[in-house]
């Protein structure tokens, strides 16, 4: 698949406001870790490897629940004709790297930062309205990420660390773009 250079560019500046998003985070908190871990030992590794289970697990049922609606409820389906349209042809690994990128940076920011900051509902508010759409006809994407924002919310505070919101924000960006790049232009 040849991808037009101007549809680069916007991946590129796409990339690069994501990785200022989680530079600004990292800086705003060079006094304190943005990671909460226990003390090296047995215990980090087990907390490491169960924030990235809770991810993969509280991935799959918000990835499942989109494929379903996408499926039965007519809008859902001609919303994601318009966002395969909207964002076009994507690689695979342009795929990961947005999937990457939007998970670190958004995660730091609104988690990290915003929520360390100024609370859960102020983060999980903004994480909304980030999701606008060009139209109306993108309100329900906007309230599906508003709603996933809270729960990535609580995540945050359940876990104590930003691990299994990046995680699970990660995996349903990856699979859910997968899915989207399946159902673009000419792939029907």
């Amino acid at each position: 698949m040849t991808v037009e250079p101007s549809h680069r560019m916007n991946i590129l500046v796409v990339g690069c406001a994501y990785f200022m998003l989680f530079s600004l985070s990292v800086w705003a908190h060079f006094e304190r870790t943005l990671f909460v871990f226990p003390a090296s030992g047995e215990n980090f590794a087990r907390s490491i490897l169960l924030d990235i289970g809770i991810g993969v697990a509280a991935a799959l049922p918000i990835v499942a629940a989109t494929g379903l609606a996408s499926r039965l409820i007519p809008s859902m389906r001609s919303l994601v004709g318009d966002f395969a349209s909207l964002i076009g042809p994507l690689e695979g690994r342009e795929i990961f790297f947005l999937s990457i990128f939007s998970a670190l940076g958004e995660e730091f920011f609104f988690r990290g930062l915003i929520q360390g900051k100024f609370g859960f509902w102020v983060a999980s508010l903004a994480f909304g309205l980030l999701h606008v759409g060009p139209t109306r006809r993108f309100l329900p994407w906007t309230l599906f990420a508003t709603a996933i924002g809270f729960f990535l919310g609580w995540l945050y505070i359940w876990r104590q660390d930003l691990l299994t919101p990046v995680v699970t924000h990660f995996l349903v960006n990856l699979i859910n773009l997968r899915l989207l790049r399946r159902q673009g232009p000419g792939n029907s």
